[in-house]
């Protein structure tokens, strides 16, 4: 009797333990997820994953705390973890475009392909205006060979936001994959006559659209100036995780990020706050001076960097940052003295070289000043010798070549904008300047081949067509031009 008693005993209490265990395990796998250890993770994450976590447990129903966990995990780089909560939040708000977005991003950084797809399907048809939804969809369609759906997503991105480089890409890489190289080249050589993103990695792939069509000095060229920059995608989306990444060097490149997205005002107060909470950085000071700079904040900006150099006087960075502000003072209207802000801005600029000899924007921030002070002979050589330190910068070059046009001194301003339209074969303005100095030079034949040649690449540019019609006026009559002589400045 005594052992059927414990018999029955043992096995409910077998049962109980089952029971809770089980209960435990379906408790774990309903709750919120946590990573297997905090012990190697940053502490301020970990007080951000705990503090969302709660707040997520105390209604495991609410998809915007999933989603939000999601984006604390996603930020932090846990992305099983976040495509976990993506999914729960998606599974209770079907129609949240942006739980199936993360998700679709989460899985790819998984590798899981096929459900990345599925996942943002899904967000494009219910983001249908969200142009980085359609070409993120492109992007993984592509990495399938899927090429008429990739191609087809890449399209509608640019048409819902014709200036987000990101689609334009996307075709030219469609273009270069089906082999149809001219056709990259096209739409590639087109996109850097305007945008100002991704211009080095539109250059690597119209070096390889260059190379495959035998043109190998200009596929060189392109390549030189991509410098294996890899693409950075304009998606306010994702920018939005920046939020979620606790911690100084995270934030500073937050801020950053929002004013080189043309956030400028969210950047600004990020900086001032992480200023109060670290007074001691100075790099956080000299972001700040230059963000205001933008602003036209001009004279909190020389504060500010005035302070660093007093301190730091061996930091290039303030003392170039500090230069620029100085001359921006000096273009001012109605300012008092501006050859004294010039005076202050060339002093500071000369200090920057004296500690990094390397700095090119160094030189040509002097050339500028210089300029300004109608010492264009001065100017030339500092444009040159920012060139001469950074080859890739052909800007420089372009610069002395505009100077040189000033001054009418057409031999030497052809010959540095042939180098820069050699280097830089998508740079409308530099062909448009080049066809300007073959004309004042006699060179009809040549300026309308280089004008030809700036019409391709901006076919709506008035100049252009007024310089064509010029032009060819010119050659039909045998031109009034007056002969050049021999210092390229007409007789």
């Amino acid at each position: 009797m005594r052992k059927s008693i414990f018999a029955v005993l043992g096995i409910l209490l077998l049962a109980l333990i089952a029971l809770g265990i089980w209960s435990s395990r379906r408790s774990n796998d309903s709750g919120p997820p946590l990573p297997r250890t905090m012990s190697r993770i940053e502490p301020a994450v970990v007080q951000l994953i705990r503090k969302t976590r709660g707040d997520l447990s105390k209604d495991l129903t609410d998809p915007g705390r999933w989603l939000e966990l999601g984006k604390v995990y996603d930020a932090n780089e846990f992305y099983e973890l976040a495509a976990e909560c993506y999914q729960r939040a998606a599974s209770l708000n079907e129609a949240d475009a942006q739980s199936w977005y993360h998700l679709g991003v989460a899985r790819t950084r998984l590798g899981q392909d096929d459900e990345a797809i599925e996942a943002m399907h899904r967000a494009a048809e219910l983001a249908h205006s969200y142009a980085p939804a359609h070409w993120r969809l492109g992007l993984l369609l592509l990495e399938q060979g899927r090429l008429d759906e990739a191609e087809l997503a890449f399209r509608r991105a640019t048409q819902i936001d014709d200036q987000d480089s990101a689609g334009w890409l996307g075709l030219a890489r469609v273009d270069l994959t089906r082999g149809d190289n001219q056709s990259a080249a096209a739409t590639l050589e087109t996109l850097l006559t305007w945008t100002t993103t991704n211009v080095g990695y539109a250059n690597q792939l119209l070096g390889a659209a260059y190379r495959r069509l035998g043109r190998t000095e200009e596929a060189q060229t392109a390549m030189m100036r991509s410098q294996g920059a890899p693409a950075v995608w304009n998606d306010r989306w994702r920018l939005e995780l920046m939020n979620f990444r606790p911690g100084y060097t995270p934030r500073l490149r937050q801020a950053n990020a929002l004013i080189a997205a043309g956030k400028v005002d969210e950047g600004v107060a990020r900086l001032e706050q992480l200023r109060e909470e670290y007074p001691e950085k100075h790099t956080v000071v000299i972001n700040l001076a230059n963000a205001y700079r933008i602003k036209g904040r001009l004279q909190e900006s020389v504060r500010l960097l005035g302070e660093i150099v007093a301190v730091k006087p061996q930091d290039y960075r303030a003392h170039f940052s500090l230069a620029a502000s100085c001359g921006k003072i000096s273009q001012l209207q109605g300012i008092e003295s501006p050859e004294d802000w010039r005076s202050r801005a060339l002093e500071h600029a000369q200090h920057a070289i004296d500690q990094n000899p390397s700095l090119s924007a160094a030189y040509a921030l002097i050339g500028d000043l210089l300029v300004l002070e109608e010492r264009y002979g001065e100017a030339v050589d500092q444009y040159r010798e920012a060139y001469q330190r950074d080859p890739a910068s052909y800007q420089w070059l372009y610069r002395a070549g505009v100077v040189h046009m000033q001054q009418q001194q057409w031999a030497e301003a052809a010959q540095d904008l042939e180098t820069v339209t050699r280097q830089a074969p998508t740079f409308v303005g530099a062909f448009r300047a080049l066809g300007v100095a073959q004309v004042q030079l006699g060179r009809l034949e040549e300026a309308e081949a280089t004008m030809l040649h700036a019409r391709r690449l901006s076919p709506d540019d008035p100049t252009v067509a007024d310089e064509l019609t010029r032009i060819r006026a010119l050659r039909d009559t045998e031109g009034p031009l007056q002969d050049a002589g021999e210092d390229g400045k007409s007789e």
